[in-house]
């Protein structure tokens, strides 16, 4: 498929994070932004990260009532002091 060369200007501290994603992804600029607008565009991927964001908000907002009943109140254990050579 041909492809269709596009600039855009960023600001420096988006360029680096760009870099750094890429970077850290194994990928090049360009491929981490192709996928990135594809996510963005896609009507079906923004709808299914929506449906995700909605349930795990929804399963945050779930409490325990009776959480200070049942939390854990004890202090972490001192640790156990090592034995001088």
């Amino acid at each position: 498929m041909l492809s269709v060369t596009t600039s855009i200007r960023l600001k420096p501290d988006l360029r680096q994070k760009l870099d750094r994603a890429a970077r850290r992804a194994g990928l090049g600029r360009n491929t981490l932004v192709v996928r990135a607008l594809h996510r963005f565009l896609d009507p079906d991927a923004r709808e299914s990260l929506a449906e995700e964001a909605r349930r795990q908000s929804l399963a945050a907002c779930r409490q325990d009532p009776d959480w200070d009943r049942t939390a854990e109140s004890d202090p972490w254990p001192a640790p156990v002091p090592r034995k001088q050579k």
